[in-house]
């Protein structure tokens, strides 16, 4: 069986037509980082700046997911958008079976501006579904809230800590979503026994969609490159941070990767 000598990265995620968001934005990252981009499609959907009104799920997600760790080996994986139980069951049995590599779990559960992304029961069961193979979980507030059973997210760090203790390997909490600041955005990793805080200026403007997906996939390709997940996290949000200025300033409403140089790692690593 051929194998690539170059390995690059791979997104499981669905298929957004207008390209804001999804499978599409995570190639674009990978491209950013100069690596090979693998693509297993999850689903398809119809959405657009108002919201998801459509979700198809695919068939042979779990096959096709086997045959890109056989002949691409990818040295990192970005989960996004899984549509069911059934999908995220054949994706954990997969990555379960085969060689351990970084796994970023962005849990998409709703669209941007609305609309379910992901079945209610399998909302309740990807802890069991994806929790031994997941590197690191970034959930929003309202994920957060969802997936601990809650209405809300009133202390951040206790949260990512919640979600780690019930059994996520690590956690890193997105603040964009959260309400304890106008001004500022506190991102919460919560890693082995201790919780990394870190606040950065919240970017004005209009809603800029597909930064989950971009925060994620640039998070496991430094993972991919061997860097440790509290720098990577670290990277992948100032990169974030500045192409939502970048963004701003040319008054568009998604991110282009290829604007903004990656940071440096020299001497953090």
């Amino acid at each position: 069986m051929h194998r690539s000598n170059h390995r690059g990265l791979c997104t499981i995620a669905g298929i957004d037509p207008t390209g804001g968001a999804g499978q599409q934005v995570d190639l674009a990252v990978f491209t950013a980082f100069g690596c090979p981009g693998y693509a297993v499609t999850t689903a398809e959907t119809d959405q657009d700046a108002a919201g998801a009104s459509a979700v198809r799920p695919r068939g042979g997600v779990g096959a096709a997911l086997a045959e890109v760790l056989a002949t691409a080996d990818p040295a990192a994986l970005k989960i996004g958008m899984l549509a069911t139980d059934a999908i995220a069951a054949e994706v954990g049995a997969v990555l379960g079976t085969h060689a351990p590599r970084p796994v970023v779990l962005d849990p998409v559960l709703w669209a941007g501006a609305g609309g379910p992304l992901l079945e209610e029961k399998a909302m309740d069961r990807l802890l069991e579904r994806l929790g031994c193979v997941t590197t690191l979980l970034t959930p929003n507030h309202p994920e957060a809230a969802r997936l601990l059973g809650r209405e809300r997210i009133d202390d951040p760090g206790e949260a990512a800590e919640a979600l780690r203790r019930a059994g996520w390997n690590a956690v890193l909490l997105k603040g964009g979503h959260g309400s304890d600041s106008t001004t500022m955005i506190r991102d919460v990793l919560a890693v082995e026994d201790r919780c990394i805080t870190v606040e950065r200026s919240r970017v004005a403007g209009g809603t800029v969609r597909g930064t989950g997906c971009t925060l994620a996939s640039a998070i496991a390709a430094w993972l991919g490159r061997g860097l440790a997940l509290p720098l990577a996290t670290q990277l992948a949000g100032d990169w974030l941070h500045a192409l939502l200025v970048e963004a701003a300033a040319r008054g568009r409403d998604r991110l282009d990767p290829a604007a903004v140089p990656l940071p440096p790692t020299a001497g953090r690593e």
